[in-house]
């Protein structure tokens, strides 16, 4: 089990991406919309599944560089 915990000040995005080429992938492709996590909110996953990443990043001007924490 893992999370993902957002300690910025603005809302952050999830999006996630599914390999089948993979070795061991178990999951099928399908759309899955992005999902938000507000400052302070934390979003638990069971476990890991090979073939799955996340990509974080902010709702709002993605491209801006930010400070580190």
């Amino acid at each position: 089990m893992f999370e993902i915990k957002n300690v910025s000040r603005e809302t952050l995005e999830i999006v996630t991406v599914v390999d089948p080429s993979v070795k061991g992938c178990r999951v099928q492709p399908f759309p899955m919309p992005p999902r938000e996590l507000a400052p302070g909110q934390v979003e638990v996953q069971i476990g890991y599944e090979p073939g799955v990443s996340f990509i974080v990043r902010p709702v709002t001007e993605q491209d801006r560089p930010r400070a580190p924490f």
